[in-house]
């Protein structure tokens, strides 16, 4: 990125590392539920072939499978929203950059 002393893209490079941050805590969050649900799915294979397999363990080891994976889901769709805002920052930050560069370029060709 330019060295920039433009406000409002250092406005929006703070929100770039909030963002940014949100997206980190996320992705641990999202890693621990990955790792319930693998943990549940092991837990479930192991009592499906018990010889005398309980099925209250079984009940909710489902059960603790199925609220890890829809943990998962709504933690990619959070994901995916802050990548877009992610991506929608960086883009006003180029339209900034891409008009100041413009208007250094017609004014570099006025004075000449």
């Amino acid at each position: 990125m330019p060295n920039n002393s433009n406000p409002e893209v250092a406005l929006l490079e703070e929100k770039l590392k909030d963002i940014d941050s949100k997206r980190q805590r996320t992705h641990r969050r999202y890693f621990m539920a990955h790792e319930t649900l693998h943990n549940s799915q092991d837990m479930i294979h192991a009592e499906e072939h018990k010889p005398s397999g309980d099925n209250a363990f079984l009940n909710y080891f489902r059960t603790d499978r199925k609220i890890a994976a829809e943990r998962l889901s709504d933690l990619r769709k959070v994901m995916d929203r802050l990548m877009a805002k992610r991506i929608d920052i960086r883009r006003q930050i180029m339209e900034i950059w891409e008009k100041e560069k413009a208007e250094r370029h017609a004014s570099a060709n006025t004075e000449k």
